[in-house]
């Protein structure tokens, strides 16, 4: 296994895994995935940017 950092070159395959019902979120299951494909739809850089925050400006990891 060989951790990426999230970038454009991975989106496609991220939001293949997503569409197939996949999802880190192992509670929220099809729902977060939903959830991330309409944050990737609506503005893919900005979705990319919030899954690395060395600097935790993002909101709260529940």
């Amino acid at each position: 296994m060989q951790l990426v950092r999230p970038g454009p070159e991975h989106l496609a395959s991220y939001v293949a895994a997503l569409e197939r019902g996949w999802s880190a979120d192992n509670e929220r299951g099809v729902e977060a995935a939903r959830e991330e494909l309409s944050r990737i739809h609506a503005d893919a850089t900005a979705f990319l940017a919030s899954m690395e925050d060395r600097e935790a400006k993002g909101p709260p990891i529940t």
